[in-house]
Parts: C-alpha cells; sequence; structure tokens
C-alpha cells in the first residue's frame, strides 16, 4: 500500500476538499433519501483527487475514518479533478456518503448551468469511489450491492493511445 500511495504523491495534481474549510459548502439539501442505507449516515468529510492529464483517482474520506476509491474518466483526467474539486465537492461534503443517487442528482440540479461531459465525470469520480466506501463498509462487492451475483469475467483495458501498438500496450501494462 505505501508503494502505491507514494506513486499517487508523485502525480501531476493533487487537491483536497475538507468538510467546514471551503467557504462554498452548499450541501445543506443533500442527505437521507434515495439510495441511502437504513438507519445508518455518515457524513462526507474530505475528497482528495490524484491526478494527471491520462488518468484521475477519487479518494472519500467519511467521519469515522473509512475510505473509498473512485476514478474520474481517464480523458483529460486533470481537468475533471478541478471540475470536481470546484462544482461537485461542495456539495458532497458533509453530505450522507450512502444518499449516492440523491447526491449525483443534487450536483447535476443545482449545476445546470454547466452541463456536459466534464461534470459527470467529476460525479463518476465521487459516485465510484462512494460504492467502494458502501461495499467496504457493509463487507459486500459493488455487484452484490447492486443485486448481482459476483462471478469470474472477463476484462479490458486500454490507455485509448492512439501512438502505440496492441504489443506494446500489453507490454507496458
Amino acid at each position: 500500500m505505501a508503494e502505491w500511495y507514494e506513486t499517487l504523491s508523485k502525480m501531476d495534481l493533487k487537491i483536497k476538499s475538507n468538510f467546514g474549510a471551503t467557504s462554498g459548502c452548499r450541501n445543506a439539501a443533500v442527505g437521507g433519501g434515495r439510495g441511502g442505507i437504513e438507519g445508518k449516515a455518515m457524513k462526507i468529510k474530505s475528497i482528495e483527487t490524484f491526478a494527471t492529464r491520462d488518468v484521475g483517482f477519487v479518494r472519500v474520506t467519511v467521519e469515522d475514518g473509512s475510505q473509498g476509491w473512485g476514478q474520474v474518466s481517464p480523458y483529460h483526467a486533470d481537468i475533471s479533478s478541478l471540475v470536481l474539486h470546484r462544482q461537485v465537492a461542495p456539495y458532497a461534503l458533509g453530505a450522507d456518503a450512502f444518499a449516492i443517487d440523491a447526491l449525483a442528482d443534487t450536483v447535476v440540479e443545482r449545476e445546470h448551468k454547466f452541463p456536459g461531459s466534464y461534470l459527470r465525470r467529476a460525479i463518476g469520480g465521487v459516485d465510484t469511489a462512494l460504492w467502494d466506501l458502501r461495499g467496504k463498509i457493509e463487507g459486500k462487492s459493488v455487484c452484490e450491492l447492486l443485486g448481482g451475483t459476483p462471478r469470474p469475467l472477463r476484462v479490458y483495458a486500454s490507455s485509448m493511445k492512439r501512438d502505440i501498438s496492441a504489443a506494446a500496450e500489453a507490454e507496458r501494462l
């Protein structure tokens, strides 16, 4: 784990948003509601991003110290990370971490003047981190949380680069 964190620490762009540390916290209406866990509420304490132009990771920490990891879309991930802190974090900080759908709906509704892919990519980073967090807390895979049955499956990976052969990409990964 230390090796992984060391790699993240060296990324081009690192930003952290903390609950109460920004004057722009606008999350009063977010919490509970659709998507929450019955009888549980846990507030989002901080959101961190670790990004380069090509990849961006999101770490969400809640009030008890539990953490979930997510990823913003890999295309211009550094821009998506900035959008996350500027336009998603103000609604997410202090919100119920288990009301995932309600949070996403709130951000889209309140940021209606900034529609498009960058906002959705930023929301996706927080969304995936919150699902990871919920899975860890409940001891289930995200597949199980969504009603599925975990099983082996084939995977695919690509950097989406056009200037590299498939063989060179496989070697790089």
